[in-house]
Protein backbone atom coordinates (compact mmCIF):
# COMPACT_ATOMS: atom_id res chain seq x y z
CA UNK A 1 0.00 0.00 0.00
CA UNK A 2 3.04 2.16 0.44
CA UNK A 3 6.55 2.83 -1.29
CA UNK A 4 9.29 1.28 0.90
CA UNK A 5 13.04 1.34 0.35
CA UNK A 6 15.63 -0.15 1.77
CA UNK A 7 18.19 1.64 4.41
CA UNK A 8 20.06 1.07 7.26
CA UNK A 9 19.26 2.20 10.69
CA UNK A 10 22.26 1.39 12.11
CA UNK A 11 23.05 -2.19 12.02
CA UNK A 12 19.69 -3.04 11.02
CA UNK A 13 18.17 -3.91 7.20
CA UNK A 14 14.85 -1.89 7.47
CA UNK A 15 12.45 -0.53 4.43
CA UNK A 16 11.27 3.03 5.34
CA UNK A 17 8.15 4.86 3.42
CA UNK A 18 7.38 8.68 4.58
CA UNK A 19 3.64 8.83 6.02
CA UNK A 20 3.58 13.03 6.24
CA UNK A 21 6.43 14.10 7.80
CA UNK A 22 7.80 10.89 9.31
CA UNK A 23 9.93 8.11 8.23
CA UNK A 24 8.56 4.70 9.44
CA UNK A 25 10.58 2.35 9.27
CA UNK A 26 9.95 -1.82 9.01
CA UNK A 27 11.86 -4.08 10.36
CA UNK A 28 11.48 -7.48 9.80
CA UNK A 29 12.78 -9.94 12.94
CA UNK A 30 12.08 -13.32 11.39
CA UNK A 31 9.96 -15.84 13.61
CA UNK A 32 11.08 -16.19 17.24
CA UNK A 33 12.49 -14.29 20.57
CA UNK A 34 15.85 -14.28 19.91
CA UNK A 35 15.36 -13.30 16.03
CA UNK A 36 13.53 -10.69 17.39
CA UNK A 37 15.75 -9.63 19.93
CA UNK A 38 18.82 -9.67 18.46
CA UNK A 39 17.22 -7.86 15.56
CA UNK A 40 16.09 -4.75 17.22
CA UNK A 41 19.29 -4.33 18.88
CA UNK A 42 20.67 -3.82 15.86
CA UNK A 43 18.97 -0.23 15.75
CA UNK A 44 21.61 2.20 16.71
CA UNK A 45 20.31 5.44 18.05
CA UNK A 46 23.37 7.68 17.32
CA UNK A 47 22.95 6.83 13.47
CA UNK A 48 19.77 7.65 12.51
CA UNK A 49 18.16 9.55 15.81
CA UNK A 50 15.59 8.77 18.27
CA UNK A 51 12.74 6.11 17.64
CA UNK A 52 9.59 8.19 19.05
CA UNK A 53 7.21 4.86 18.73
CA UNK A 54 7.39 1.12 18.41
CA UNK A 55 4.87 -1.05 16.92
CA UNK A 56 5.07 -4.79 16.72
CA UNK A 57 2.80 -6.53 14.64
CA UNK A 58 2.37 -9.51 12.48
CA UNK A 59 -0.09 -12.74 12.77
CA UNK A 60 -0.69 -14.79 15.71
CA UNK A 61 -2.91 -17.55 17.03
CA UNK A 62 -6.70 -17.07 18.61
CA UNK A 63 -6.59 -19.02 21.89
CA UNK A 64 -10.43 -18.42 22.37
CA UNK A 65 -13.56 -18.85 20.65
CA UNK A 66 -14.70 -15.58 20.18
CA UNK A 67 -11.57 -14.34 17.79
CA UNK A 68 -11.89 -15.19 14.13
CA UNK A 69 -9.52 -14.85 11.24
CA UNK A 70 -8.54 -11.49 10.16
CA UNK A 71 -9.31 -10.27 13.30
CA UNK A 72 -7.11 -7.71 14.60
CA UNK A 73 -6.18 -7.71 18.49
CA UNK A 74 -4.43 -5.29 20.38
CA UNK A 75 -2.50 -6.83 23.61
CA UNK A 76 -2.51 -3.86 27.07
CA UNK A 77 0.00 -6.87 28.03
CA UNK A 78 2.58 -9.00 26.77
CA UNK A 79 3.46 -12.18 28.75
CA UNK A 80 6.33 -14.30 28.65
CA UNK A 81 5.50 -18.50 28.38
CA UNK A 82 6.74 -20.05 31.39
CA UNK A 83 7.77 -16.74 33.65
CA UNK A 84 5.95 -14.14 35.24
CA UNK A 85 7.93 -11.58 33.07
CA UNK A 86 4.93 -9.25 31.36
CA UNK A 87 5.34 -6.22 29.53
CA UNK A 88 2.69 -3.29 28.90
CA UNK A 89 1.53 -1.52 25.55
CA UNK A 90 1.26 2.20 26.21
CA UNK A 91 -2.47 3.16 27.30
CA UNK A 92 -3.03 6.08 25.00
CA UNK A 93 -1.50 3.88 21.68
CA UNK A 94 -4.12 0.92 22.80
CA UNK A 95 -7.08 3.89 22.70
CA UNK A 96 -5.83 4.92 19.50
CA UNK A 97 -5.63 1.13 18.10
CA UNK A 98 -8.96 0.46 19.51
CA UNK A 99 -10.62 3.80 17.94
CA UNK A 100 -9.27 2.63 14.55
CA UNK A 101 -10.98 -0.51 14.60
CA UNK A 102 -8.79 -3.14 16.66
CA UNK A 103 -10.57 -4.60 19.50
CA UNK A 104 -8.46 -4.34 22.77
CA UNK A 105 -7.48 -7.36 24.26
CA UNK A 106 -5.84 -8.17 27.93
CA UNK A 107 -3.00 -9.91 26.81
CA UNK A 108 -0.75 -12.23 24.55
CA UNK A 109 1.46 -14.53 25.30
CA UNK A 110 4.60 -14.65 23.71
CA UNK A 111 5.81 -18.55 23.26
CA UNK A 112 8.82 -20.14 22.32
CA UNK A 113 7.60 -22.23 19.46
CA UNK A 114 4.25 -22.25 17.58
CA UNK A 115 1.90 -23.62 19.35
CA UNK A 116 0.51 -26.74 16.58
CA UNK A 117 -2.41 -28.56 18.38
CA UNK A 118 -5.78 -27.09 19.70
CA UNK A 119 -5.20 -28.57 23.14
CA UNK A 120 -2.07 -26.54 23.55
CA UNK A 121 -4.18 -23.35 22.54
CA UNK A 122 -6.69 -24.16 25.12
CA UNK A 123 -4.67 -24.62 27.94
CA UNK A 124 -2.70 -21.02 26.90
CA UNK A 125 -6.14 -19.89 26.58
CA UNK A 126 -6.32 -19.80 30.48
CA UNK A 127 -3.69 -17.08 30.13
CA UNK A 128 -3.45 -15.32 27.24
CA UNK A 129 -5.88 -14.13 24.17
CA UNK A 130 -3.35 -14.56 21.41
CA UNK A 131 -0.41 -16.65 21.25
CA UNK A 132 2.58 -15.12 18.96
CA UNK A 133 6.63 -15.24 19.06
CA UNK A 134 7.98 -11.85 19.08
CA UNK A 135 6.63 -8.99 20.95
CA UNK A 136 7.42 -9.44 24.44
CA UNK A 137 11.15 -9.29 23.56
CA UNK A 138 9.96 -6.08 20.92
CA UNK A 139 8.09 -4.23 23.96
CA UNK A 140 10.68 -4.93 26.80
CA UNK A 141 12.98 -3.23 23.95
CA UNK A 142 11.16 -0.11 23.86
CA UNK A 143 10.27 -0.19 27.45
CA UNK A 144 14.30 -0.63 28.50
CA UNK A 145 14.77 2.11 26.17
CA UNK A 146 11.36 4.43 27.23
CA UNK A 147 9.89 4.02 23.98
CA UNK A 148 6.00 4.03 24.17
CA UNK A 149 5.01 0.98 21.89
CA UNK A 150 2.06 -1.32 21.51
CA UNK A 151 1.62 -4.99 20.27
CA UNK A 152 -1.38 -5.37 17.73
CA UNK A 153 -1.77 -8.93 15.67
CA UNK A 154 -3.87 -10.26 13.29
CA UNK A 155 -5.54 -13.54 14.15
CA UNK A 156 -4.78 -15.91 11.26
CA UNK A 157 -5.77 -19.46 13.08
CA UNK A 158 -8.30 -19.85 15.38
CA UNK A 159 -8.34 -21.46 19.32
CA UNK A 160 -9.98 -24.65 17.57
CA UNK A 161 -7.51 -25.17 14.82
CA UNK A 162 -4.71 -27.97 14.33
CA UNK A 163 -2.21 -26.78 12.55
CA UNK A 164 -1.90 -29.29 9.26
CA UNK A 165 1.90 -29.63 9.66
CA UNK A 166 4.66 -29.10 12.62
CA UNK A 167 5.52 -25.94 11.72
CA UNK A 168 8.39 -26.02 14.28
CA UNK A 169 10.23 -27.76 11.78
CA UNK A 170 10.23 -25.85 8.68
CA UNK A 171 11.51 -23.02 10.25
CA UNK A 172 15.33 -22.08 9.33
CA UNK A 173 18.14 -20.93 11.90
CA UNK A 174 17.28 -17.28 10.78
CA UNK A 175 13.80 -17.39 11.92
CA UNK A 176 12.22 -18.19 8.41
CA UNK A 177 10.03 -21.14 6.08
CA UNK A 178 12.20 -23.37 4.32
CA UNK A 179 9.26 -24.43 1.31
CA UNK A 180 12.30 -27.82 0.93
CA UNK A 181 11.12 -28.58 4.45
CA UNK A 182 7.66 -28.15 3.55
CA UNK A 183 7.62 -29.81 1.27
CA UNK A 184 9.78 -32.67 3.00
CA UNK A 185 6.54 -32.28 6.00
CA UNK A 186 4.23 -32.77 3.46
CA UNK A 187 6.08 -36.05 2.19
CA UNK A 188 5.50 -37.27 5.84
CA UNK A 189 1.82 -35.96 6.06
CA UNK A 190 -0.04 -36.23 2.31
CA UNK A 191 -3.31 -35.41 3.91
CA UNK A 192 -2.26 -32.02 4.99
CA UNK A 193 -1.67 -30.68 1.29
CA UNK A 194 -4.91 -29.17 1.18
CA UNK A 195 -4.77 -28.13 5.36
CA UNK A 196 -1.68 -25.84 4.22
CA UNK A 197 -3.54 -24.53 1.56
CA UNK A 198 -6.40 -23.57 3.48
CA UNK A 199 -4.22 -22.00 6.07
CA UNK A 200 -2.32 -20.32 3.38
CA UNK A 201 -5.74 -18.54 2.31
CA UNK A 202 -6.48 -17.70 5.66
CA UNK A 203 -3.00 -16.01 6.37
CA UNK A 204 -3.37 -14.00 3.74
CA UNK A 205 -6.76 -13.01 4.68
CA UNK A 206 -5.31 -11.88 8.12
CA UNK A 207 -2.43 -10.46 6.57
CA UNK A 208 -4.73 -8.13 4.36
CA UNK A 209 -6.28 -7.05 7.63
CA UNK A 210 -3.76 -6.11 8.95
CA UNK A 211 -2.27 -4.10 6.66
CA UNK A 212 -6.03 -2.29 5.93
CA UNK A 213 -5.41 -1.33 9.71
CA UNK A 214 -2.17 -0.47 10.09
CA UNK A 215 -2.36 2.25 7.01
CA UNK A 216 -4.87 3.77 9.03
CA UNK A 217 -3.25 3.68 12.08
CA UNK A 218 0.26 4.84 11.39
CA UNK A 219 -1.18 7.97 9.34
CA UNK A 220 -2.39 8.69 12.87
CA UNK A 221 0.37 8.14 14.66
CA UNK A 222 2.42 10.22 12.84
CA UNK A 223 0.27 13.29 13.62
CA UNK A 224 0.48 12.37 17.30
CA UNK A 225 2.95 15.27 19.32
CA UNK A 226 5.80 13.39 20.61
CA UNK A 227 6.47 11.99 23.08
CA UNK A 228 2.83 10.09 23.57
CA UNK A 229 3.22 9.25 26.91
CA UNK A 230 6.30 7.64 29.08
CA UNK A 231 4.17 4.94 30.91
CA UNK A 232 6.09 1.82 29.98
CA UNK A 233 6.96 -1.03 32.16
CA UNK A 234 8.25 -4.37 32.12
CA UNK A 235 8.70 -6.97 34.51
CA UNK A 236 11.56 -9.67 34.46
CA UNK A 237 10.20 -12.95 35.74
Amino acid sequence: MCTFRPVKWGTASVHTAKFGGAEVGVLLTGVGRSHAACKIAEIRFEANGPVDLVVSTGLAGGLRPAYKIGQVLAAKEILIAGTSGRVRSSAHLMNLAREYGATTVHSFITADHVATSADEKLAMGVLADAVEMESFDVLSWAADSGIPAIAVRAISDTSEEEMPIDMNRVLTADGDVSLMRVFSEMARRPGSILGLMHLGRRSRNAAQSLALFLNSYVQKLVDLPIPVDKEVAVEHG
